[in-house]
């Protein structure tokens, strides 16, 4: 047994249409250590231009609107401890140091948000999709985070990565370039729709002598309808990242991207029992001119039942089981078999003060 996380949220009213939110974390994990860092840390401004419509506008350090999962403080998720692995990732590479505003619209019980964002701080997104693959945890990285890559040959080769560190730090800048990005989303008693783009964001030739900047672009579609006590949620991705120039032009890595998860969660009347089923299919495909130096294909599944119990308010037991199917080219410099089968089964407790 250990402390997987502890998370301190702060919300501040300073008037009905102007609040402060952060979230700091303090993990245990692998080989991390103890950590305590800041997760998030945003104004958001909401003043209201009618009856029906108004402005929502954050701006900070926040993660990008794209899960239709990680609802609940803490960026956490009401289904299951293990999130999909399009939301694993959104929650360790991918953050917004910058502006998002755009206008809401309140049509009878639903309402339609639009936005624009423009940041920094997110050139080595796309790095531990390429070098390590997706992954089904539960930890979202901090603004000062060092995640550790495997040791791959192309990282022992003067004429590949040499000059790589052994990390990457998600938010970081590299190229001094700002990023946008579009999305909408519609919210009902009965549904949720949200839609997300982030175009290509930095000049893949860039690198400040620890980290390369990445070129990673890609597109999140997810939609949730409940039918009674039963709730369906889906959400698709499909991406690509570059990295690297060569004198004739080309990337020294391009990677397509490609996952996408379907979940079935029913809840009591009285909320105390939540039980959930979820498929994830994943791939990563290497499409650069070094696929046997620096193999980086991917392609794999994952079943997860989880049983969530809430004997009181502030308490909830979740039980877990996930099984992970997959085939990882690169698993070989490791001394690994290039497939894996996993099984986990965990038992963990929320505590919410």
């Amino acid at each position: 047994a250990s402390l997987a996380q502890a998370a301190l949220t702060a919300r501040v009213e300073l008037r009905p249409d102007l609040t402060l939110s952060a979230q700091a974390n303090a993990d245990a994990d692998h080989d991390f250590g103890r950590r305590v860092d800041l997760v998030e840390a945003f104004m958001r401004y909401r003043p209201a231009l009618s009856d029906r419509a108004g402005l929502d506008i954050r701006a900070g350090l926040f993660f990008p609107p794209v899960s239709l999962e990680n609802t609940e403080r803490g960026w956490l998720s009401p289904y299951a401890s293990t999130f999909s692995a399009i939301n694993a990732w959104i929650g360790e590479e991918v953050r917004t140091l910058g502006i998002e505003a755009g206008p809401t619209l309140r049509l009878g019980s639903a309402e339609v948000r639009a936005f624009g964002a423009v940041s920094r701080r997110n050139d080595p997104s796309g790095t531990l999709l390429a070098w390590r693959g997706f992954a089904l945890h539960d930890r979202v990285s901090g603004l000062g985070d060092r995640l550790p890559l495997p040791s791959l040959r192309s990282f022992a080769r003067p004429d590949l990565f040499p000059d790589q560190a052994r990390f990457v730090e998600p938010v970081r800048e590299v190229d001094g370039r700002w990023s946008w990005s579009l999305g909408a989303s519609l919210i009902h008693p009965e549904g949720r729709v949200r839609a997300y783009y982030q175009p290509p964001t930095a000049d893949p030739g860039s690198f400040d002598g620890e980290q390369y900047a990445w070129r990673t672009s890609f597109a999140a579609l997810g939609a949730a309808r409940t039918f009674g006590p039963v709730e369906v949620v889906a959400q698709g991705l499909d991406g690509e990242t570059r990295m690297g120039r060569l004198r004739d032009g080309r990337n020294a890595i391009v990677a397509g991207f490609r996952a996408g998860f379907l979940l079935a969660s029913w809840t009591s009347p009285a909320s105390r029992h939540r039980a959930t089923l979820r498929f994830d299919a994943f791939r990563v495909t290497d499409e650069d001119s070094f696929r046997t130096e620096d193999a980086n294909s991917e392609t794999g599944n994952a079943w997860l039942l989880a049983y969530r119990l809430r004997p009181a308010e502030r308490h909830a037991f979740t039980l877990e089981f996930l099984r992970v199917d997959s085939r990882r080219d690169n698993r070989r410099d490791l001394g690994l078999d290039d497939r894996a089968i996993e099984f986990l089964a965990s038992l963990s407790w929320k505590v919410s003060f």
